[in-house]
């Protein structure tokens, strides 16, 4: 059981993370409008799926009667929010990729995950899945990264 099992977390908290995480999808849907072409299928689904689940999220959380959760409280869900407003940050400056090579790690380290092995294959098959379901299945190009050599 992880460290945040079975805690008390008000309805307040998890609508205000919820409406952050819709906020942070906005942002990553405004930041895709610069990109071009195929390239921006990535972060527009990511944007859109990141709405669509804070929505349906504090949907269920107004008709849940409980109050124990496993879900982080406000001073864990703050951290993870600017964590990832800085990935969509350098996201664009230096790629999707090349940014999951610190934010995976960041965030697995924020949720409580201490063994650097697991850390280290949770990075590099997230990122081998991102590559490979947009690269190579859907064959779209992902936008230019600096692990690739192609900023």
């Amino acid at each position: 059981m992880s460290r945040q099992t079975d805690q008390s977390v008000s309805l307040f908290e998890r609508l205000t993370i919820f409406a952050l995480v819709g906020v942070l999808g906005g942002v990553i849907l405004w930041d895709a409008a610069s990109l071009s072409g195929a390239s921006a299928y990535f972060p527009r689904a990511v944007g859109g799926l990141t709405i669509l689940i804070s929505l349906v999220s504090a949907g269920a959380a107004l008709r849940q009667t409980r109050s124990r959760t496993e879900e982080a409280p406000l001073r864990r869900g703050i951290p993870a929010l600017l964590i990832l407003a800085f990935y969509i940050y350098s996201a664009s400056w230096i790629g999707f990729l090349s940014s999951l090579i610190w934010f995976v790690p960041a965030m697995a380290v924020l949720g409580g995950e201490k063994r650097l092995l697991r850390i280290a294959l949770l990075t590099v098959c997230f990122g081998l899945a991102v590559f490979l379901v947009f690269g190579v299945l859907f064959n779209q190009p992902l936008p230019p990264e600096l692990i690739l050599g192609e900023l």
